[in-house]
């Protein structure tokens, strides 16, 4: 991803990140989501969600957050 980052210019973007820290993540958790963060911040539309109640799978633990940043992102 770094040598060929993607192209979102003039794409609004939201990265989602599940913080919830179980005991197989203790160590990669914290660091996965601050590189989610980095990659929001180093976009010009980025926007960095924390989902505090799920983990690695947000879209399972928390599918009304997603929903809500689609929801945001479309206008609706």
């Amino acid at each position: 991803m770094k040598d060929n980052p993607s192209r979102l210019e003039g794409v609004e973007v939201s990265v989602i990140s599940g913080t919830k820290v179980n005991w197989m993540e203790k160590k990669q958790r914290p660091a996965v989501n601050r590189a989610h963060k980095l990659t929001a911040e180093s976009l010009a539309q980025g926007r960095f969600v924390e989902a505090r109640n799920s983990g690695h799978y947000v879209m399972f633990d928390e599918p009304e957050l997603v929903v809500s940043e689609i929801a945001r992102v479309l206008g609706v």
